[in-house]
């Protein structure tokens, strides 16, 4: 183990603690009352391919300058706090504009079981959304096409890109509820893009962990603290 990467140790931490929430999740049922859609991301196989992908994107990630996903390096302030802040600041902003009767939201764990629940997706969703995404196209732009040059560049379009991902969903879902105002969705694709792109940034400057600390503290605002009054 000690001949492993200080990134790979610390995704397979991550991975670990996925498995003790699926596990959690499964055992006290806490997914019975979510839509299909979500159900099927509470399993096994789907977190296997995720630990899969993630895996690579360790792997590229090593190999595309990105910094270990708990970087020794980097000042604890841009590790932990200033993620921490922006995750809070995206997560009350959106309360604050109303976003919560807005966007789709389905029904989902009441507390304490949103806890396992949420901080399971945001760990599920980083993998996906930036882990994973990022480094390949990161590896894909600048060292396959590029010979290796360009790589800054290169990393800001594949946040830009990857940030994509989530927005466009959540448009996708307005629309088919039949939310069909021009405003509403063009602040909610940006707001949703820019918290994304800070992401993205993140994890270029500072590493994965301060990406996946910036969507768990978006989630307890914008999921688990207002799920303890249902």
């Amino acid at each position: 183990m000690s001949r492993l990467s200080p990134s790979i140790r610390a995704y397979a931490g991550i991975v670990v603690a996925l498995a003790v929430l699926l596990t959690i999740i499964r055992a006290f049922e806490i997914d019975t009352t979510t839509p299909i859609v979500q159900r099927s991301q509470l399993t096994v196989p789907v977190l296997l391919v995720a630990a899969t992908l993630g895996l690579l994107g360790v792997c590229l990630s090593e190999r595309t300058g990105f910094p270990d996903i708990w970087d020794a390096g980097v000042p604890i302030t841009h590790r932990l706090l200033i993620p921490l802040l922006l995750g809070m600041a995206f997560g009350l902003g959106f309360r604050l504009l109303g976003f919560g009767q807005l966007l789709p939201s389905p029904e989902q764990p009441s507390f304490p079981a949103s806890i396992p629940y949420f901080l399971y997706g945001a760990g599920l969703s980083e993998i996906l959304l930036r882990l994973f995404p990022m480094p390949l196209l990161v590896w894909l732009i600048s060292d396959l096409l590029l010979g290796g040059r360009a790589q800054e560049s290169a990393s800001w379009g594949a946040a830009g890109l990857s940030s994509l991902i989530e927005p466009l969903s959540q448009v996708g879902a307005m629309l088919i509820l039949g939310i069909d105002s021009l405003p509403w969705i063009g602040t909610v694709f940006v707001l949703v893009f820019a918290a994304n792109l800070a992401q993205g940034r993140l994890f270029r400057a500072h590493g994965f962990g301060a990406s996946l600390v910036i969507r768990l503290a978006f989630y307890v605002v914008w999921h688990i603290i207002p799920a303890m009054a249902i």
